[in-house]
């Protein structure tokens, strides 16, 4: 039997739930990217994933193709001269926007390239491609190494207001052309449903709309770092703004969500009566309970191994520097218990030497598919290792606190200024310790009347640069209560001398 929904009522969770998955509209788990940990240093290691390229998914496009000739009888389009001119000019502003987002991200996180480079030039080597093609997003493939904490700051004082804005209006007017011509209004209400023959259709049919649909959500992708790692797939074709307006919501909801968690958690001035003595770990109990919230939250674990990146350890896990280097060093030399086994197990000679002489590690990494499991894999992580965070005195922003550094400002530089708020508060203290302070009024006063001297040309500037080294030390000595003010004065007052003195 058919059921009828037109009444259902959802509850708190089923509408939160609703405001941050996947919808008809848009699609937030396109990219499958891992992260490991590193409980010594306390970093978050991202693999971006890099399968959605051009150059990863030729083969699968290929296939594609052909099966488009063969059952669906459609062929490529051959391009005009113009067409092939307009191609190559897109191609060239692309790899150009490529560089000036690597930039981008490279001056804000610590960003590992090196793989990525590889990898996409070996292909280009092995499909024998003449000319570079821009990357569909500059971080596929990439490493990127972030104190724990650093993504979800980034990701909450992102400003994605302002590129929505600027999307809004150029998707608004693209809607608009759709809805008023011919085809959208065949697409309508002649669409019959389409024939799927395998999934590498369906595989590429996604990515053709990942890459046919990201201009309009690019600028606000990049906003932030988890955004950028996690783009969506506009759905609709004739329902973009739809699309971009969920997706707003999506980065906003989440943004709001984890701002609010922040405070409950980490806050050292929330209720401080009440939660000083509270750990992070149990205030998010708290918080959970309080919102009627489920007290699991579901990470996909991955146990691999890596004789490259173990984790926590620059060596293999429970290997001693000494016994690393035995190993690794000292040449291979097969007993008959060696053969035998190798016999045994049909190894080769090489595989045999590479298992005794180079040492492998378990290697755990998580899968995260979407911003908001990023955000919860991150969050889970900074409560295991009692991250601790305090908001800035100057500009109200959350910080990590690092080690027994004990300090009230970030070291964040805000957009206009050359300084960050560490260093900007330092000489504003300083400013005001000395405001009142008679040896720094009177080292002033006369600083400034022999200046004009200098510039008068009564007083030598090799003269006035030996005084004014020898006034800094007198200043220091009134300050430190070595000197007084009156005996600062007459020094002042006795160092060029050819004037009277006024009272």
């Amino acid at each position: 039997m058919k059921k009828d929904y037109s009444e259902y009522k959802h509850t708190d969770y089923e509408k939160y739930n609703i405001a941050r998955q996947s919808n008809s509209y848009v699609y937030y788990d396109f990219f499958i990217n891992f992260a490991s940990f590193d409980p010594d240093s306390k970093l978050f290691s991202i693999k971006v994933d890099r399968v959605n390229e051009d150059l990863s998914m030729k083969d699968a496009i290929d296939e594609f193709e052909e099966l488009e000739r063969s059952l669906r009888n459609v062929h490529p389009d051959i391009l005009s001269d113009e067409d092939i001119a307009d191609y190559e000019q897109s191609r060239v502003e692309g790899l150009e926007k490529n560089r000036a987002l690597r930039k981008h991200f490279s001056a804000k996180y610590n960003i590992d390239w090196a793989d990525s480079d590889k990898y996409f030039q070996d292909l280009i080597d092995e499909y024998e491609i003449k000319k570079e093609e821009p990357l569909h997003n500059v971080l596929s493939g990439a490493v990127i190494d972030l104190q724990i904490g650093e993504g979800i700051l980034d990701f909450i004082y992102a400003d994605f207001k302002t590129p929505f804005k600027e999307s809004y209006g150029f998707v608004s007017a693209f809607d608009k052309f759709i809805k008023n011509s011919e085809e959208k209004r065949h697409i309508e209400f002649n669409e019959k449903p389409e024939k799927i023959y395998n999934c590498n259709q369906e595989n590429v049919e996604m990515y053709f709309k990942y890459t046919d649909r990201k201009l309009f959500i690019e600028n606000i992708a990049n906003a932030s770092l988890y955004s950028a790692i996690c783009p969506p797939v506009f759905l609709k074709e004739n329902l973009p703004v739809e699309g971009l307006k969920w997706y707003y919501n999506y980065l906003i909801t989440l943004q709001n969500e984890y701002k609010e968690l922040i405070e409950f958690c980490f806050d050292e001035d929330f209720y401080p009566e009440v939660m000083e003595k509270i750990k992070p770990a149990e205030r998010y109990y708290l918080y959970k309970i309080i919102h009627n919230q489920p007290l699991t939250i579901q990470r996909e674990e991955y146990f691999s191994y890596s004789r490259s990146n173990p984790n926590g350890k620059i060596l293999p896990i429970h290997l001693s520097h000494e016994d690393f280097l035995s190993r690794v060093m000292n040449e291979y030399e097969p007993t008959e218990q060696h053969k035998e086994f190798q016999k045994k197990y049909n190894l080769s000679n090489a595989e045999m030497e590479v298992f005794c002489r180079f040492p492998i590690s378990p290697n755990t990494s998580y899968k995260f598919r979407n911003i908001r499991k990023a955000l919860e894999l991150e969050f889970t992580k900074m409560l295991e290792q009692d991250i601790r965070f305090r908001k800035c005195k100057r500009c109200g922003k959350y910080f990590i606190m690092k080690g027994n550094y004990n300090t009230n400002y970030c070291d964040r530089i805000a957009e206009g200024e050359i300084r960050n708020c560490q260093d900007i508060m330092a000489l504003e203290n300083y400013k005001k310790k000395t405001a009142d302070n008679a040896a720094i009024k009177i080292y002033n006063k006369y600083y400034k009347r022999y200046s004009a001297r200098v510039k008068a040309h009564t007083i030598l500037e090799k003269d006035f640069k030996k005084w004014k080294y020898q006034a800094m030390t007198k200043r220091n000595e009134c300050i430190d209560g070595k000197l007084t003010e009156e005996d600062f004065i007459n020094w002042m007052e006795s160092c060029f001398p050819n004037r009277n003195r006024k009272h």
